[in-house]
This record gives structure tokens, sequence and C-alpha cells, in this order.
């Protein structure tokens, strides 16, 4: 489905005239996300939280590597 404007306008500069549409950025029911990847095998970057006397801890809700289905 095409994306239809919020709103259609033109903008006058002197003699010029141009047709301006303004789209929505974002609906309520898609999320922008961005992953990290790496540089060289465009792997996706894992952000793990670590404790610096204990090391990694687990994530309140975070599932595993081993719960995932790809």
């Amino acid at each position: 489905m095409a994306a239809r404007p919020i709103w259609q306008g033109h903008l006058r500069l002197s003699l010029v005239t141009c047709p301006v549409a303004l789209f929505n950025a974002t609906t309520t029911t898609n999320d922008v996300s961005f992953n990290l990847l790496h540089k060289e095998t465009h792997r996706r970057i894992e952000m793990v939280p670590t404790e610096p006397e204990l090391g990694p801890i687990e994530r309140a809700g975070a599932r595993h590597r081993s719960d995932s289905s790809f």
C-alpha cells in the first residue's frame, strides 16, 4: 500500500511554485530499530550487560540464543 500524505500544499518563492507533501515518519504499528553490524562478517553485534566484578549478567525477560528460531 502506497503511503499517503497527511498534508499537501504549494511552496511559492517569487515566480516559482513547488508542490509539497507531508508524510508521517512512522506509524504506531511500526517500530524503528537499528542494529550494529560487524564490519567484515555483517552479523549483528550483541550488547551484553556486564557487571565489572561478576561479568555478564542476565537481563530480566531476555531470551537465550538457544531459544531463538533463527
